[in-house]
This record gives C-alpha cells, structure tokens and sequence, in this order.
C-alpha cells in the first residue's frame, strides 16, 4: 500500500510540474492582514498561513511545482539573511517525504535593480531524476519587522512564473 501511494504521490508531482501555467496577472489576488500586504497572480493559491511563535509564515502556490515563501520575525530577533537561507534549506530538506534535496550552490547575487539577495541552485532527486531547482531568497525589513521573501522553482519553468514573483516582490510591504 504505501509503495503504491509513493508512486500515485511521484507522478502527480512529476505531472504538476509539467502543468506550469503562465501566472494570472490581469487579475491579481491582493492579500493584506497581520501587518504584510501583497499582491499575487489570481490563478495562484495560498496553501499556509500561519504562525509559530513570534514567526508568521504564508506559502503562496502556482499552478505547478513552483512556491513562494513569507517568513516574518520581529526585527531584533531576526537572523541575517544568509543564516536564514541556510536553515530553511535545511529544514525542507530534511523534511522531504520522498527523495532527495541536495543543495549545489548558495551564494550572495545582485541584480542591478535589486538590493543583495541570495541565489541556491539544488537538485532534486525522484526516481534516479535529477530535477534541477532555483530558490531566491529576499529580505523587506523596518524597525519592527523582518521578513524573508523566497522563491523556489524548477529550473524549467523558472521563465515561466518569474513574473509572478516579481508581482509579489514589487508590491510587498510590511507594516507592523
């Protein structure tokens, strides 16, 4: 029983992955509660949100395998931006169910419309396949509060939801 759901849970991601759809961004979803607000495509869904201790956290989903994270601490408690990459990281690795999550390369990037951010290439391993991913972690701070903006997806659908997070970068804004 539990290969058969292995597989059943393989191949639905596998076919997520395949059905990328462009992000809806005629008609945005806005979200705006516990001091954070933005805007994300409306054919997007957010799949968590909620809080663990003093850290709020939301994870916004695409129509395929692509996600995007919102980590918020009180500022002083923060840690820097580099530590958090790592941690998270870390973390979902070891969470993974099935397969494997191996991280290739993490290091400091700058865009130059952008301040420094942080770029991991990882792989993914399902199956014997290697399915190469791009997460992009960001950092929107105040006096108060700290939040930490991450972007993960397959390299091969990287062109396209990257308008989609780049929606939700440009109009975040924490208030609290």
């Amino acid at each position: 029983m539990k290969i058969k759901t292995l597989f059943i849970t393989l191949f639905l991601l596998l076919t997520l992955s395949a059905c990328e759809r462009k992000p809806d961004l005629e008609s945005p979803k806005q979200y705006d509660d516990y001091g954070i607000s933005f805007e994300y495509p409306g054919n997007w869904k957010i799949s968590d949100d909620g809080k663990n201790g003093d850290v709020r956290y939301l994870i916004v989903n695409s129509t395929g395998d692509a996600v995007f994270m919102i980590h918020t601490f009180n500022t002083p408690k923060a840690p820097k931006l580099e530590s958090f990459a790592k941690t998270l990281s870390s973390s979902i690795a070891k969470e993974m169910p099935f397969g494997e999550m191996k991280t290739e390369s993490m290091k400091p990037a700058n865009k130059a419309d952008e301040e420094i951010w942080v770029k991991e290439k990882l792989s993914v391993t399902l199956l014997g396949q290697n399915l190469p991913h791009i997460r992009e972690y960001r950092t929107v701070k105040n006096m108060k509060k700290t939040a930490f903006l991450t972007s993960q997806t397959s390299k091969d659908n990287q062109a396209t939801v990257e308008s989609g997070f780049k929606l939700i970068i440009q109009s975040f804004s924490v208030n609290q």
